[in-house]
């Protein structure tokens, strides 16, 4: 009915009046699904999908220096793997 109200170009007492409805309660309708609307309104803004790649893991690596071995797993410490990386280098 609202929207009819809308499309109709009447004024809201003539409207009303045609279909037995009080103004107030337009108005009210009016109001309430106005703000139904504002709540659903999305601004839409543009997207760019990038291709999807494989990124495969073996889940450990592994660090040889000299005779020393380290096995790292994927998400490991990075800052700690790096101290004692440059920590095995000083002394091996």
């Amino acid at each position: 009915m609202v929207a009819e109200f809308d499309a109709s170009g009447l004024p809201a007492e003539d409207f009303c009046a045609r279909r037995r409805v009080k103004p107030g309660t337009l108005r009210w309708w009016r109001w309430r699904l106005g703000e139904t609307r504002a709540e659903r309104a999305v601004e839409l803004v543009p997207v760019e999908v990038a291709p999807v790649r494989a990124v495969r893991t073996a889940g450990e690596l592994q660090v040889v220096i000299g005779d020393v071995a380290l096995h790292i797993r994927i998400g490991d410490d990075v800052t700690y793997i790096g101290a004692l990386i440059a920590e095995i280098r000083t002394t091996c």
